[in-house]
């Protein structure tokens, strides 16, 4: 860009001009040094251990079917059906060992949680944040006192 002179340059002392062209000149060369440094090329990246994904440009298309209009027998759908339908002794036998085992865990479960807030209760920390009037009742019944209304 070109510099315009001022009329009163040469009536200046000091050359301040210089020092400010000077200036703009390095925070030039820093900017382009920093513009350098920002551009980030694949080569780069992938030196650093950038892996990039499959390219939609590259899949196929989807394979369209010849399209048939006509009646059809039923014969392809039925045994298309048998064959997924059709379950081996094994797979049952399998589902209901699966099927067994999971609610015989969720009794065991149940019944030791079942002990444990009972031996709670024997003990008198049981939880009483539940219900805490029907915790109460259960405490007066067990010391013989009775209301009479939740017998």
């Amino acid at each position: 860009m070109p510099r315009y002179q001022d009329a009163l340059d040469e009536l200046s002392a000091s050359d301040s001009d210089s020092e400010t062209d000077d200036l703009s000149i390095e925070a030039a060369r820093a900017q382009k040094k920093r513009k350098q440094a920002d551009k980030i090329d694949l080569h780069a990246l992938q030196q650093h251990g950038y892996k990039s994904g499959p390219s939609v440009l590259y899949v196929p298309a989807p394979k369209q079917d010849e399209q048939s209009w006509e009646w059809g027998s039923g014969k392809d759908a039925k045994a298309h059906d048998v064959d997924a339908d059709e379950e081996t002794a094994e797979a049952r036998e399998h589902t209901r060992a699966a099927a067994n085992a999971g609610a015989e865990a969720a009794a065991a479960i149940s019944h030791k949680a079942m002990q444990q807030e009972k031996r709670k209760r024997d003990v008198g920390q049981a939880k009483s944040a539940k219900n805490y009037v029907e915790e109460e009742k259960r405490l007066a019944r067990n010391f013989g006192m009775y209301s009479g209304f939740d017998t």
